[in-house]
């Protein structure tokens, strides 16, 4: 499974962790290529108070190390089209 979406689970432990993330006042947040580095950061900030300050930058340099397929981030035309009107990030 090439760049898997974030499991069930992983949803549970970012949206439960997001109160903790809402206390830091971020300016910038770097986040993964992959999807599920995508997917865990639209959950713990959907509703950080600063949300609509915050740049969200996507850096290919920060994803997984390829030791399986599903560490291959999908292409990056395709993952801003997908993720660009759910959220802030992109």
């Amino acid at each position: 499974m090439v760049d898997p979406d974030l499991h069930e689970l992983g949803v549970l432990q970012s949206e439960t962790n997001a109160p903790i993330v809402e206390q830091i006042n971020f300016k910038f947040v770097l986040v993964s290529p992959m999807q599920r580095a995508m997917q865990t950061a639209i959950h713990m900030f959907k509703n950080h108070p600063n949300l609509a300050r915050i740049k969200f930058i996507v850096v290919p340099l920060v994803h997984e190390i390829m030791h399986t397929c599903n560490d291959m981030h999908m292409d990056a035309d395709e993952l801003m089209e997908k993720y660009s009107a759910d959220s802030e990030i992109c």
